[in-house]
């Protein structure tokens, strides 16, 4: 299976040179599964964003509210006002610096690391480190990118794509 646009890993990109005294590249450690793969990277080895399955991501993806949601009121509040969710929402981070498969306009929804979840808006929560980018008319085609700290500290600029790793399964063989 041919890799997806823009997911050469990092001593596959043209003209890269590691950082210097730094260890030459070393693939990280696969998530003990046949499934196929989303890798961030560059997240710390026990980080359970690290790995992603594909089908949960697709299936998270397919779920995402269409738009903004109105979320309910606080614990405890009496007020009628109920204020919009954050997501989805239109991707704004440098669109241009990471090579996007997904068609215009991109929206932006976070993703869970909780099988069978859904990333879910409170009024107090902040959405996770990992995010789809998606076009809200072809949701077939998305990226998956995230929070990286290696990058930048700034939030604008820190997003890295994750690598798409597919399954380890044989092929099934060709049949007559």
């Amino acid at each position: 299976m041919p890799k997806h646009k823009g997911t050469a890993e990092p001593h596959e990109r043209p003209n890269y040179q590691p950082p210097y005294g730094t260890a030459p590249y070393k693939p990280p450690e696969r998530y003990p599964t046949d499934s196929s793969l989303y890798s961030c990277t560059d997240l710390e080895a026990d980080d359970a964003y690290r790995f992603l399955k594909a089908s949960e991501v697709r299936r998270q993806v397919q779920a995402a509210p269409d738009k903004k949601q109105r979320l309910p009121p606080p614990p405890g509040s009496t007020s009628k006002r109920r204020n919009l969710s954050k997501y989805p929402e239109t991707f704004k981070n440098l669109p241009e610096r990471i090579d996007l498969q997904a068609p215009r306009p991109h929206k932006e929804y976070p993703l869970t690391a909780d099988p069978g979840q859904n990333w879910v808006q409170r009024e107090s929560a902040t959405a996770d480190k990992v995010r789809a980018i998606y076009s809200p008319h072809d949701r077939s085609k998305f990226d998956v990118v995230y929070h990286n700290r290696k990058i930048s500290s700034d939030t604008a600029g820190d997003f890295s794509p994750a690598y798409y790793r597919p399954s380890r399964r044989p092929a099934e063989p060709e049949r007559d």
